[in-house]
Parts: C-alpha cells; sequence; structure tokens
C-alpha cells in the first residue's frame, strides 16, 4: 500500500453525508431500530443524501457540543478529488434529541471530526473487507466499544 496523505480541509468544497447505509441489512435494520427507540423516524427509503456545510469538516482533536445529546458514529469518508477517490476516517456527529426532530436539522449542528491522513481507495480496495474499524466511548473514566 502507498503511504498515506495529509488530508487539506480548507480545499473541501461540498460536503454530502450518506446515511441510513450499509451492505449489512440485518445490521442496518438494527441501528434504524436502534434510533427509533430514541425517537427518530424511519427512514421512507436508504439511504439517504444530506447536503451538510463542508465548514463542519474539522481534523481538531476535540470538538464542542451543544447539551449531552450528542453521538459520533465511527465510518469511513470519501473524498473526490481531481486525481482520484481518497478514503479516511471520521464521524458523522449528531445531535441524537434534534434528530427526533429532524434528521437534516441535526447534520447541520455538530462538527464532523474527520482523520488528518487519507488513503487512496484504489490502494485499499483490494483489501476492504479486511478492514477494521472501531470506535469507543468513555464513560466515568472507563473505554468501552461503542
Amino acid at each position: 500500500m502507498h503511504p498515506s496523505e495529509t488530508l487539506d480541509l480548507r480545499r473541501v468544497r461540498e460536503l454530502v453525508i450518506a446515511g441510513w447505509t450499509g451492505r449489512d441489512v440485518a445490521a442496518l435494520e438494527k441501528h434504524i431500530r436502534e434510533l427509533e427507540a430514541i425517537g427518530v423516524k424511519r427512514p421512507k427509503t436508504t439511504p439517504i443524501f444530506y447536503r451538510v456545510a463542508a465548514s463542519l469538516l474539522t481534523s481538531d482533536n476535540t470538538i464542542e457540543v451543544l447539551g449531552d445529546q450528542s453521538s459520533g458514529e465511527a465510518e469511513c469518508v470519501v473524498y473526490g478529488r481531481d486525481d482520484g477517490l481518497f478514503v479516511g476516517l471520521g464521524s458523522d456527529h449528531t445531535d441524537r434529541k434534534a434528530e427526533t426532530v429532524g434528521v437534516s436539522l441535526s447534520k447541520q449542528m455538530c462538527a464532523k471530526p474527520v482523520s488528518r491522513e487519507v488513503w487512496r481507495l484504489e490502494d485499499v480496495a483490494a483489501h476492504w473487507d479486511r478492514l477494521i474499524l472501531r470506535s469507543n466511548v468513555g464513560t466515568e473514566g472507563r473505554r468501552r466499544l461503542y
């Protein structure tokens, strides 16, 4: 694999978040039910694409949020550039309480932390299914798998 490159977020002009996605239909349905349990309406179709302000992307180590109802999701981020597709890591950090009012609204409320490093998609595509992405959450000084 070729070495990674450093992402320049200043060059990102558009941000589109693909929501309610996944190849594992059972896992997607489980996620939909989890969100329904907290009052988020089931989507009419999947996936759904949300336009979000590109200025919400950040590679800072921390973000600020309002209240205690936000959460993130560890996921891949794909960037289209003139020289090809690149993949990195990120979180569509979302205010879950606001999501019960409107998903599009909630997408605009939180910064979207992303990795500084990206890789050419063609360099990772052959072993994509062997890549593992995990997210941990800290509660009361302890980490647990999210």
